[in-house]
């Protein structure tokens, strides 16, 4: 007898001993890939060390060129103990998250209106378009000419490298916008602000995400680049000052500090991300 129509079959159960080719389904539960992985991960970092220590102690590569771990080591601990290490890193983070915090506070705005609005959209994405092809650090000499060397030649410089990252992420993702769901909220007369708090901003809260964890990528390199061009403090002028004078082990803490305030700022949000998948649910 031949299958009803309208009713679909049930797939065919797999026979004993027959191997499951799909890989996620042969594949170890999630906690043995989780430790598995973190065991690859840590392995790996441990085996570029013992490489990188052997090559330096075996004076394969002179130390003023490659210091060993052990002398990067010494040199972190001495930096955290004078507080230098604490206070230039202060510095470079006050200058980021300034700069950051404008970027987002006037580029979300403007990218939701350049989305929703096409006349503003029109006015708006020729400059937007033409700066966000430039490298902003070009204006780093400008910023110090207009503003001097300290503290808002650096935040301007991240306002502008994260403003531009913002504002292209949003206004391209509330322009993705599903025109379904904005077709049910007109059809249901809602108003603009119900149709925009239900629909238009739970939709793009995945771009804004996007956009600042570029902006905080992107700021993070800019602050670096900009103080080792010109500064009296900072991270970025702690590797130009001990590359300089050769104190290459101190160059390399500077850089496995910024190195893991970019990891720990992209970990952050992608936190974040998971506790604004929740709440999209929910709305």
């Amino acid at each position: 007898m031949g299958p009803i129509a309208g009713v679909t079959r049930a797939p065919d159960p797999v026979p004993r001993g027959v191997a499951v080719l799909d890989g996620r389904a042969a594949g170890p539960p999630s906690r043995e890939r989780h430790w598995a992985r973190v065991g690859l991960g840590a392995g790996s970092v441990l085996a570029g060390l013992f490489l990188w220590e052997a090559i330096g102690t075996l004076g394969l590569i002179n130390r003023i060129v490659l210091s060993p771990p052990r002398d990067v080591a010494a040199a972190a601990v001495q930096l955290v103990r004078s507080g230098e290490l604490a206070m230039h890193v202060g510095v470079s983070l006050h200058e980021l998250v300034v700069g950051l915090t404008l970027a987002v506070a006037v580029g979300l705005p403007m990218g939701v209106l350049a989305g929703w609005f096409r006349r503003v959209a029109w006015v708006l994405r020729p400059l937007t378009g033409a700066f966000y092809a430039t490298p902003i650090i070009v204006f780093a000499p400008l910023m110090v000419a207009w503003l001097g060397i300290g503290f808002w030649d650096k935040a301007i410089l991240v306002f502008l490298e994260g403003f531009f990252q913002v504002f292209v992420t949003v206004s391209a993702g509330v322009r993705a916008l599903d025109d379904a769901w904005l077709r049910v909220a007109s059809a249901f007369a809602a108003r603009p602000a119900f149709t925009f708090r239900t629909v238009v901003l739970p939709g793009a809260v995945p771009y804004i995400l996007v956009g600042v964890r570029l902006a905080t990528g992107r700021g993070l390199v800019t602050v670096v680049v900009a103080e080792l061009l010109a500064s009296t403090a900072g991270l970025g002028w702690m590797v130009a000052y001990y590359g300089q004078t050769f104190k290459i082990a101190n160059v390399f803490v500077v850089l496995l500090v910024t190195a893991g305030l970019g990891v720990l700022a992209d970990a952050g949000i992608r936190r974040l991300e998971g506790h604004v998948e929740q709440w999209r649910a929910t709305v």
